[in-house]
């Protein structure tokens, strides 16, 4: 691993602890450089923040666009199903549901704004992916399925907040089957 990436390592482990607030000393420290020479790698500590969300969002979204094609010759139900318990696990990881967290409370209003773009392109883009399949299921009927996309979504980030909001929950010890048995009835 090269020095870049030890910094970005660390940076992501302390940005999950802390948040956008974690000390550049203590990141200096950890990789075994002084402060001033993190800047040689990164233009400040903005830099760092942005890069770290951009790896994070992008394997995100690539993680789950494969969960996606690996699953889409499957029922409607069976994929969506699959997608859930994706996201459920993913999440599960206490490092990376914290870091998500943080990401949307960066103090820095102009990184906040360029992070959240980030995301916003990449949820935009993967929300496209759905929509030949829901349109497929819903073809012979008036049903509105963005509304049911947007639905279903609501649904997967509500059962993570959960997770955000209490951290000492383990998603997948309350009983997922019974979340996903009160998705499938929007469904």
């Amino acid at each position: 691993m090269n020095k870049k990436e030890e910094i970005l390592e660390n940076a992501k482990k302390l940005f999950s602890e802390k948040g956008y607030n974690f000390p550049v000393s203590v990141l200096a420290e950890k990789v075994s450089l002084k402060k001033q020479s993190l800047y040689s790698h990164f233009k400040n500590k903005d830099e760092i923040v942005y890069t770290i969300v951009e790896k994070e969002v992008l394997h995100f979204f690539e993680s789950a666009e494969s969960n996606l094609k690996e699953n889409f010759r499957e029922s409607f139900n069976i994929f969506l199903k699959n997608f859930f318990y994706f996201t459920i696990k993913y999440f599960e990881n206490d490092e990376t549901y914290l870091f998500w967290k943080w990401a949307f409370l960066i103090d820095n209003p102009e990184l906040k704004n360029k992070c959240f773009e980030l995301i916003k392109k990449n949820y935009n883009d993967f929300f496209k992916l759905f929509e030949p399949f829901f349109s497929e299921h819903y073809r012979n009927t008036e049903t509105d399925y963005q509304k049911i996309i947007n639905l279903f979504f609501v649904s997967v980030l509500g059962t993570l907040e959960t997770k955000f909001l209490n951290s000492t929950i383990k998603i997948m010890e309350v009983q997922p089957q019974n979340i996903w048995n009160q998705i499938e009835k929007i469904l």
